[in-house]
């Protein structure tokens, strides 16, 4: 992996898979919650994820926490309110392999 960083690299990824047409773009989702936390969900549909397989993350630690997942062709994420920069990675790392 390069050094370029995981918010850079995702919204490269995202520009690369934008879809022009206003109808239908892909979707990309940073929130927070209330645990605290972060929820990152990246639509794939359209894109070379669509129908990949995931091997499912799932980390419990008390505070220390991390589930990652596709589900209906969406990257879906949570994570303690440290591990947004890792969310990412871990999305990065499964789609530079699946390209």
């Amino acid at each position: 992996m390069d050094r370029e960083s995981n918010l850079s690299w995702l919204q490269n990824w995202f520009f690369d898979h934008y879809d022009s047409d206003f109808d239908y773009a892909q979707e990309v989702k940073i929130e927070a919650i209330d645990n605290p936390g972060w929820h990152l969900q990246i639509d794939l549909e359209g894109t070379e994820l669509e129908g990949k397989s995931f091997e499912a993350i799932q980390i419990d630690n008390g505070d220390d926490w991390l589930v990652c997942k596709v589900e209906n062709d969406m990257y879906d994420a949570c994570g303690d309110s440290f591990k947004l920069d890792e969310m990412i990675g871990v999305f990065r790392r499964w789609a530079s392999e699946n390209e």
